[in-house]
């Protein structure tokens, strides 16, 4: 984060499934911080920034950053309560699902083995490199237009980044 350009005004991360909302120094502008906000795993919260924008240059002149846990009230609970947003979301999110269903249910390829998550021996590892992973992240990056593609390179050749996901490009 510490290279990231000055101009980046919030930063919304997700990588190590942390929860945390921080104000953190702008490299090269002394006493000026920014909000690197993290949500931690499983939708447990929404992160919530407001930021307060000067109409004339557009710069951000102050922001508020706090992560909010999400509602323990059941859907059925939200839309009885809020029908026309919550009903609204719901058959829209009803509808998606529906429909993924029909193309997830169907068969493009098969696998010779499961398809895992990182282990360090006895548990789960949230920390390492998986083959879940790093087949999310290449299906991911191979969808991408070529000219938003930037190469990430495997951890066993010279130049890959110690953190992040094993993209080639």
């Amino acid at each position: 984060m510490a290279a990231l350009d000055a101009s980046v005004d919030v930063i919304f991360n997700g990588h190590t499934h942390r929860v945390y909302a921080w104000d953190a120094p702008i490299p090269g502008q002394p006493g000026e911080t920014r909000p690197i906000i993290q949500t931690g795993e499983y939708g447990n919260n929404v992160g919530r920034v407001v930021l307060t924008v000067d109409d004339v240059s557009g710069d951000v002149t102050s922001y508020v950053s706090k992560n909010v846990p999400r509602t323990t009230e059941t859907v059925a609970e939200l839309v009885a309560k809020y029908p026309a947003t919550v009903g609204k979301v719901k058959d829209i999110v009803d509808a998606a699902l529906a429909s993924a269903k029909v193309i997830g249910n169907v068969k493009v390829g098969n696998i010779s083995a499961d398809i895992s998550r990182a282990y360090d021996g006895t548990a789960e590892d949230r920390g390492s490199e998986s083959p879940l992973g790093d087949l999310v992240a290449n299906a991911l990056h191979d969808k991408l237009p070529t000219k938003f593609r930037q190469a990430r390179h495997r951890r066993d050749q010279p130049g890959r980044p110690a953190h992040g996901p094993r993209l080639q490009g």
